[in-house]
């Protein structure tokens, strides 16, 4: 039983694997989606963002809330690294470079803080946008994780704990920063004075 399913998991992994060894295009592709997942892409977005947000609504702790996500994921992801020291699937079949251990995957664990935590964002101060930034920054993460294994760079236990390890991380901060907040509108009242 667990032999035939071993197979079949081989043998879809095969097919997929040998559509992008075959595709060109495809390649191409992917090594435009993985270089967005870079810190000179991600780190500029997150600064962006927050000047952005800082000049809509004057709220410093919002504003390096996406900053503050990526460098803690990065941070993160790197001491899992070392920690866990998995091995990348075998260098003959990569398809593009880089020089650190397989899991999680940095790229995906990155993209998907920083996108989660823009998801986030929008949540609260957009509501009635939320469904769509929901969806593309969905589609953002599976874009990049994708990528991550049509080069054949990583295993898919990497990117799926990419994936988990990003979006925690992303809740993790937002509540931190949230409890850092002064609740607005919390001032006391004085006697005589109602609500609303």
């Amino acid at each position: 039983m667990a032999r035939n399913f071993s197979s079949i998991i081989n043998s879809l992994d095969t097919a997929v694997w040998e559509v992008f060894v075959e595709n060109p295009f495809l390649i191409d592709v992917a090594k435009v989606v993985t270089w967005f997942g870079t810190g000179a892409v991600l780190i500029p977005v997150a600064v962006a963002v927050g000047v952005v947000v800082w000049w809509r609504t004057r709220d410093v702790l919002s504003a390096i809330i996406p900053w503050l996500t990526l460098q803690v994921c990065g941070v993160v992801i790197a001491s899992m690294k070392n920690w866990t020291a998995v091995q990348r699937p075998p260098r003959e079949f990569w398809l593009t470079t880089t020089d650190s251990f397989s899991f999680p995957s940095g790229h995906v664990g990155n993209t998907t803080a920083l996108v989660a935590s823009l998801v986030l964002l929008v949540y609260k101060a957009l509501p009635h946008y939320s469904r769509t930034s929901f969806a593309v920054g969905g589609l953002v993460c599976i874009a990049m994780a994708w990528s991550r294994l049509a080069l054949n760079i990583h295993w898919m236990s990497d990117v799926v704990a990419g994936l988990l390890t990003g979006t925690a991380i992303a809740f993790l901060v937002a509540r931190v920063a949230e409890r850092f907040k002064s609740p607005r509108g919390s001032q006391p009242q004085t006697p005589g004075q109602r609500e609303g």
